[in-house]
């Protein structure tokens, strides 16, 4: 019944952290009558504020750190009844819809990833004494690199004392090279382990923090000021992606770090929407959420920089005022992890070596130093033919694209695949090669690897919405995105991909895990904007074909041979997950459907002069 733990793990813990943290966030507000969303952005970082407490607690030690978490875990029941003790059943206030569709995203993944089994089915190549399945094997036909273990490695490795373990079986690489606030929301959890096992604590609290992307969107759209039928098909189209399903079940911290990013962003952009000054609650709920988003992962100051540039152009953000209490902010959250990577466990910088100089291994020169070498030696027409590999790397993989062909060939041709069989699949993702199969559910494998690690084919059809965005502008001469304010996030996400693109050092690298997931969404919110305002043949027949590719690819032809092989999985669905997955989808239908289509937080809107923005170029200039 490991399914129906794993599931049972997720369901309590959502509950207990989300209702101590939204409470912390109404203690904190007091009776200043925040809007709803603002009080959920602002749970969202207390959560990732108690995890990064929770490790410093627990790295002090560990005794300490299990009575912080009994503390946070159960004390929250015990303050929710206290506060509610006569009013029960308004309990439910703590969870606004949209945190209600962010919990049942995250059951449906769950579900869906441990439909055939296999949560506690470990190969001996992966952690033993952790005892995690990574859920990459269930989709893949091989298996991914270990990256989404290096958090709960480090939480049990600081749980057992050990914080400098020197072996995380990752080569050269240390505990310090990745940041801790995942690792510090499973040991915010670890009591948990003692009940549901270290495995399925790691799976349900990982899920848990990833799919946040979920309010986060829904937060950013009502900083924009769209409505609540606009924002439901976004999140439908961006919660239906196989690159966002993977990416939530993977529980590498990047989508918790995007999350972070852009409910951070969210008051800022609701501040540029009503052309003011940001109050300082708001420039430090902002700095906060970017500090804790860094903190998640590093990968996202790739949107960080651009973000940085941009505020530049509106001019009550050029102010000190906005800028020092930011600052200071998010140093006293970066600070002691500096100084955990320079005294406790250095260097702590191989991440920033491999992505800006090109290795990560024999050198122990400082990063900036490692780097400044590093383009010494390339000169200019290597430089240039890196930036031209790395550019097309952003629309496909020529490797990758081989082995769909010689799939399909071998399909349609079987007296091909035979003689081609010898040589094996050339693949650019793992060390050794595979010997695959010429079937359906080898292609099947091979498009998920595309939508995983390619950043436009990971949209798949939601790549039709540049055509319709080209034809809107050109018909309207660019007020289309102004009037929806896409032209903001147009520029920030354009910009995004221009800075990734200059910066990664190594040919070849531009995949999605060496960007920002942040841009990702970005680049989702985007596609799924202009595909609601075409017309509604075009807009629902782009999302059934959307809906139905991926469902093809992400549960018609799971599991795998290879994940049967390696995790003993079965042919026929669990019952547990089977109803999970059917109790989420008739969730998400019912509150994104139930209830007069105004805004998704009630009655909150936001008041935007629309006169101005029309008058002025987006973001560009502002009240002095």
């Amino acid at each position: 019944m490991a399914e129906l733990s794993l599931l049972l793990c997720y369901a309590f813990s959502y509950l207990i952290l989300w209702t101590t943290s939204s409470l912390i966030a109404r203690r904190l507000c007091g009776h200043k009558g925040q809007p709803s969303p603002i009080l959920d952005i602002i749970a969202l970082v207390n959560l990732a504020s108690a995890g990064y407490v929770a490790f410093w607690i627990y790295v002090m030690s560990p005794k300490l750190g299990a009575l912080f978490s009994v503390l946070f875990l159960f004390g929250g029941w015990l303050w929710a009844i206290l506060s509610y003790r006569h009013r029960l059943t308004q309990l439910v206030e703590l969870f606004s819809r949209p945190v209600r569709v962010t919990f049942l995203f995250g059951l449906l993944y769950l579900s869906g990833m441990s439909l055939f089994g296999g949560v506690e089915k470990t190969p001996t190549w992966f952690v033993p004494e952790i005892g995690v399945d990574p859920p990459s094997a269930v989709f893949g036909i091989q298996p991914r690199a270990i990256d989404s273990l290096i958090p709960v490695k480090f939480a049990y490795a600081v749980a057992h004392q050990n914080h400098l373990l020197d072996d995380i079986n990752f080569g050269v690489w240390r505990f310090s090279d990745r940041p801790p606030v995942q690792a510090g929301s499973l040991l915010l959890c670890w009591p948990l382990t003692k009940l549901f096992g270290v495995g399925v604590v790691n799976l349900a609290i990982g899920v848990l923090v990833q799919v946040q992307w979920v309010l986060a969107v829904f937060a950013v759209t009502w900083a924009l000021g769209w409505g609540r039928a606009r924002t439901t098909f976004i999140v439908l189209a961006i919660g239906t992606s196989g690159f966002v399903y993977f990416s939530s079940v993977y529980v590498w911290p990047k989508l918790l770090a995007a999350a972070l990013w852009l409910a951070a962003s969210a008051p800022l952009i609701r501040v540029w929407r009503q052309r003011r000054a940001p109050t300082p609650n708001e420039t430090v709920l902002a700095a906060s959420g970017c500090a804790l988003a860094f903190l998640a992962h590093g990968g996202i100051g790739f949107s960080l920089l651009p973000a940085g540039f941009l505020a530049l152009f509106y001019r009550p953000f050029r102010s000190w005022r906005f800028w020092l209490p930011g600052i200071v902010v998010a140093l006293v959250f970066y600070v002691p992890w500096m100084g955990y990577q320079k005294f406790i466990d250095p260097p702590g910088d191989r991440c920033l070596k491999m992505m800006f100089a090109g290795y990560a291994e024999g050198n122990d020169q400082h990063w900036i130093a490692s780097t400044v070498d590093a383009y010494k030696r390339l000169g200019w027409a290597k430089f240039l033919g890196r930036q031209k590999e790395n550019f097309g790397f952003l629309f496909g993989d020529h490797h990758l694209d081989h082995n769909i062909v010689e799939c399909v060939t071998g399909m349609i041709d079987p007296q091909s695949a035979s003689a081609d069989a010898r040589h094996g699949f050339r693949t650019r993702y793992y060390a050794e090669r595979s010997l695959l199969g010429y079937d359906m559910a080898t292609l099947a494998a091979l498009l998920r690897y595309d939508q995983v690690e390619q950043t436009f084919r990971a949209l798949g059809f939601l790549n039709l919405a540049w055509p319709i965005l080209i034809w809107a502008v050109l018909r309207s001469r660019w007020k289309y995105m102004r009037r929806r304010a896409l032209d903001l996030l147009v520029l920030h996400t354009g910009l995004t991909l221009l800075v990734w693109w200059l910066l990664i050092f190594r040919s070849g690298h531009l995949l999605i895990r060496h960007g920002s997931f942040g841009m990702m969404l970005s680049l989702l919110m985007i596609a799924a904007s202009v595909i609601y305002d075409a017309p509604k043949a075009v807009r629902y027949s782009i999302f059934c074909f959307h809906l139905i590719f991926n469902v093809v690819l992400w549960v018609v032809f799971v599991p795998t041979d290879f994940a049967r092989q390696y995790l003993h999985l079965q042919s026929l669905p669990c019952p547990a997950p089977l109803f999970g997955a059917v109790l989420a989808i008739v969730g998400i239908v019912y509150f994104s459907v139930a209830g007069k289509l105004t805004d998704w937080w009630g009655d909150v809107t936001v008041s935007v002069d629309v006169s101005a923005i029309d008058a002025t170029a987006a973001g560009v200039s502002g009240p002095g």
